[in-house]
């Protein structure tokens, strides 16, 4: 469908459509560019940090795209769901540079079904083995090769929509219920996200780019939400922070406290031992 140095997109069999059965996506589907922009610009992954990242930050939560790549993605995209069939789905694979490694690669797919949107993401800034000099071909490539596949490893990160209102429930994958897997895929409600957005626009709080303003939904769509909502919501925002920071703090003195009670077992433990030592060897007829 597409492909240059740092973007491929193109059609695939949907592994998800049930054969036999009348389970199938509802291509091909006509979405704007700027439609599309609003749903990528709402796509977050959200990763385990360390200890002490998860006192100070919190949960690593960030959004997939970068404004360019979806500037980029989009309209890539609007063609190839424009093209699908109902037995398709859209896949990509994204290339950003990366200091330490080279390279790194995101990818994934999407597909429509119903009033859903499907979004899966497969890899998430995965490094590369070497410095990436743009994605290969589909033959002789690191695409033919399986290299660009899904990770057989388990993913490090949830996928999440900044506005969780409009995600549809699913029942958890088999993976999920034997390995607790995170959650790789997301389901949005598009429709009643598009329906909001043209009748209340402030309310949606997720922006297309700023080069693609055009409002193909009736209304232009901004990125700033009303000064007192958007105060309410930082200061709710940093409430939680600082009550899981209390919990944290309080799990962490209660930890302090079962070692330092350990510790001072095993200094009397110690003390004991020693004093039973020092008895053995002053007894008579103990060697010296």
């Amino acid at each position: 469908m597409y492909q240059d140095d740092t973007l491929r997109v193109f059609l695939e069999a949907d592994p998800t459509v049930t054969v036999g059965r009348s389970v199938s996506n509802d291509h091909p589907v006509s979405l704007d560019t700027t439609q599309l922009s609003l749903l990528l610009k709402g796509v977050e992954v959200e990763r385990p940090p360390g200890l002490l990242k998860s006192l100070v930050f919190g949960p690593t939560r960030e959004a997939v795209f970068s404004k360019d790549e979806i500037m980029a993605l989009a309209p890539q995209l609007k063609e190839a769901l424009a093209q699908a069939s109902p037995k398709e789905r859209v896949s990509f694979a994204l290339m950003r540079a990366s200091s330490a490694q080279g390279s790194e690669l995101t990818s994934g797919a999407v597909w429509v079904r119903g009033r859903g949107f499907h979004f899966l993401l497969n890899r998430y800034r995965s490094p590369m083995d070497k410095k990436w000099a743009g994605i290969p071909g589909p033959y002789d490539s690191a695409f033919a090769r399986g290299k660009l596949t899904p990770p057989e490893v388990r993913p490090d990160f949830t996928v999440l929509f900044s506005l969780g209102s409009y995600v549809i429930k699913q029942e958890p994958g088999l993976a999920t219920e034997m390995f607790a897997s995170p959650e790789t895929e997301l389901v949005i409600d598009y429709q009643r996200f598009f329906a909001d957005a043209r009748k209340a626009p402030e309310k949606v709080l997720v922006a297309a780019p700023a080069e693609d303003r055009r409002d193909a939904m009736g209304s232009s769509v901004t990125a700033v939400a009303p000064a007192g909502e958007g105060d309410m919501a930082t200061v709710r925002a940093l409430t939680d922070r600082v009550n899981r920071l209390e919990s944290q703090v309080t799990d962490l003195l209660d930890i302090v406290k079962r070692l330092t009670s350990s510790l001072e077992e095993s200094r009397r433990a110690l003390a004991e031992k020693d004093k039973e030592i020092r008895t053995l060897q002053s007894a008579p007829g103990a060697s010296k």
